[in-house]
């Protein structure tokens, strides 16, 4: 019969789990600014191909696409 490992264990301390959350969180955020900055390039490439009748157009729909999925669309450049 399987049973619990949670003696087996060396749980961290409170401070040590606090650092390793915090590392955590840093790293969240500078994967998040990295995959912003490749979204906003690839957003600039789609619109640099735009016609003027079409800028509104893609615009709304890259804003629409990064929206439902949680990202921020206000960070992409006006036209």
């Amino acid at each position: 019969m399987a049973s619990s490992n949670a003696r087996k264990f060396d749980f961290k301390p409170r401070e040590q789990l606090d650092l390793l959350v915090d590392e955590f969180e840093r790293d969240v955020d500078h994967r998040l600014q990295e995959l912003r900055t490749h979204l906003d390039a690839r957003a600039e490439s789609i619109l640099s191909m735009t016609g003027a009748d079409d800028d509104r157009h893609v615009c709304n729909r890259i804003d629409a696409i990064l929206h439902r999925r949680g990202l921020r669309g206000q960070d992409l450049p006006e036209r």
